[in-house]
């Protein structure tokens, strides 16, 4: 979750920016309604977290809905990317394509943890296994 963290920190301003092109390009209204979805998806992580919290998959299911947010980020920031460039404004698009970059990457920086986090559990499942046999 370090990598994560520094992922953040490291792409700050370009999120900011982004947010800025993302205000010039679509209406109040459909900014709204894109918080609310996404808002809702980190409920749903929350809630999804909650029911595994006291098991060996708590930060499967935390990194999971991770994965979830940025993969809805990313399809927002494409699709904007495209509606910018479509509508002559292709110094928008490029931030856009380079924060849409930025979210692809987390995802798969919190897929690759899931995977190890994966075969850690099962390699401690297999030792319980034969311990008690």
């Amino acid at each position: 979750m370090k990598k994560l963290h520094l992922h953040y920190e490291k792409n700050k301003d370009l999120l900011e920016k982004s947010k800025e092109a993302l205000k010039n390009l679509i209406s109040s209204s459909s900014e709204k309604e894109a918080s609310k979805s996404l808002k809702h998806l980190l409920e749903e992580g929350k809630l999804h977290h909650k029911k595994f919290t006291e098991t060996e998959y708590a930060d499967l299911a935390l990194a999971s809905s991770g994965v979830l947010v940025e993969r809805f980020e990313a399809a927002l920031y494409s699709t904007a990317a495209l509606i910018a460039e479509g509508s002559k404004h292709p110094e928008i698009g490029k931030i856009l394509r380079a924060t849409l970059k930025e979210e692809e990457n987390a995802a798969e920086l919190l897929n690759s943890f899931v995977k190890k986090e994966m075969k850690r559990t099962e390699e401690l499942r297999k030792h319980q296994v034969f311990a008690l046999t």
